[in-house]
């Protein structure tokens, strides 16, 4: 009886740290996913940081070239018209206008000369 309750124990033993061992396992395999998890979220943000970055230097691009003598002068010149003495300052309509005022383009066909019997015919018909 007693080899007969300690297989039993041992049986019990072996499941309840095969029990153990799987809930261990599951426990890693979920504890790695959630790392996979982080790690891509970590990628995704790095990328966006990267995208930001090279957007921030472009802008300040744009802004240097704004804050320049030449570009605050175009803009001058172009928004509100303004000339420096002695200039001319020419102001032409749309182009859409444009296009309906200029004339229009004569398409020449092409053709061949008359041949000589039609030039001697005409000659004659007169």
């Amino acid at each position: 009886m007693f080899k007969n309750n300690s297989a039993k124990l041992n049986i019990l033993t072996n499941l309840f740290l095969l029990l153990i061992v799987f809930s261990l396992v599951i426990s890693l395999l979920k504890s790695i996913s959630k790392v996979n998890n982080a790690s891509s979220k970590v990628d995704d943000a790095a990328r966006k940081l990267a995208k930001l970055e090279g957007e921030r230097i472009d802008l300040e691009e744009k802004l240097k070239e704004a804050e320049s003598e030449f570009s605050i002068e175009k803009q001058i010149r172009d928004k509100l018209g303004l000339a420096k003495e002695g200039e001319i300052v020419l102001v032409l309509p749309p182009p859409d206008v444009l296009r309906k005022l200029a004339p229009a383009d004569r398409i020449e066909e092409e053709s061949l000369p008359d041949p000589i019997w039609k030039k001697w015919a005409r000659l004659f018909s007169l």
